[in-house]
């Protein structure tokens, strides 16, 4: 393999091709236990965000979103989108 930046020593193109190898590891086990679509009903009634809003793992989720953005810093205004 031709090094493209720079040097590529053999142990740079070993991590990189385990890397590789474990992604695509994890793509096959991810596909092979997905859950098939066909069979379910696609007529099936969405619940409400007040009954999302009753579910202790939906509150426990908001709660700890919520927790973790009280002390995040907002970007810089030079980040933001600006019409020119």
């Amino acid at each position: 393999m031709p090094p493209l930046f720079g040097r590529l020593d053999a142990g740079m193109v070993a991590a990189f091709g385990s890397m590789g190898g474990l992604s695509f590891l994890a793509i096959i086990g991810t596909l092979a236990f997905m859950p098939s679509s066909h069979g379910t009903s696609r007529h099936r009634k969405r619940p409400s965000f007040r009954e999302m809003g009753r579910s202790p793992l939906v509150r426990g989720v908001f709660a700890t979103r919520v927790t973790e953005n009280i002390g995040a810093r907002p970007s810089p205004p030079s980040c933001r989108f600006s019409p020119a």
